[in-house]
């Protein structure tokens, strides 16, 4: 036992000299003034509370092109899904497929691939959405015409800041 404490005496040491960051409490105040809005009554859910009794949980959300997977998962608002993995192992092409699939559910779609050009993007979704191996005029304006309002995609390619991203993840997100 008497070890022991030697540990904790020797940490308690180390941390008594850490100075803590300063933090300017008026400003994070002033910044979270709408979060005691947020704060709710339970009873202020009962309509919701009331649905869910009536419909059960029922699954809502953009839905990826295979059928099997439309009872079990869903791409829902105000969500953010990141499909990461190595190079060249086909990410782009299969969100490109989804993200289509969305476009035809009349959700908005923003893409950030940091291995593609958009420009390279924007041409393999065209085809994709033409069923076409090649990337001929007419099925780049015809998918850019049944886009133009709903697909973006964040202009990078290279490495980037988890930093510089984060706000236009949060962006996206809310917007």
């Amino acid at each position: 036992m008497r070890r022991q404490m030697s540990k904790y005496d020797d940490i308690a040491e180390k941390l008594s000299g850490a100075k803590l960051p300063d933090v300017d409490f008026d400003a994070y105040y002033k910044a979270h003034a709408d979060d005691k809005q947020k704060l709710k009554r339970v009873v202020d859910y009962y309509d919701e509370l009331e649905a869910f009794l009536d419909n059960g949980d029922e699954i809502h959300g953009a839905k990826l092109p295979f059928p099997i997977t439309h009872n079990k998962f869903r791409f829902r608002d105000g969500e953010v899904t990141l499909w990461t993995g190595f190079n060249g192992h086909k990410k782009s092409m299969m969100l490109g497929y989804a993200s289509i699939e969305f476009l035809k559910q009349n959700q908005k779609v923003a893409i950030a691939s940091f291995e593609m050009r958009p420009i390279k993007t924007i041409i393999r979704m065209a085809k994709q959405f033409c069923h076409s191996g090649t990337g001929d005029y007419d099925a780049v304006a015809e998918f850019m015409g049944y886009c133009a309002n709903n697909l973006y995609v964040f202009d990078h390619y290279g490495e980037m800041n988890p930093d510089r991203l984060l706000p236009v993840i949060y962006y996206c997100a809310k917007e």
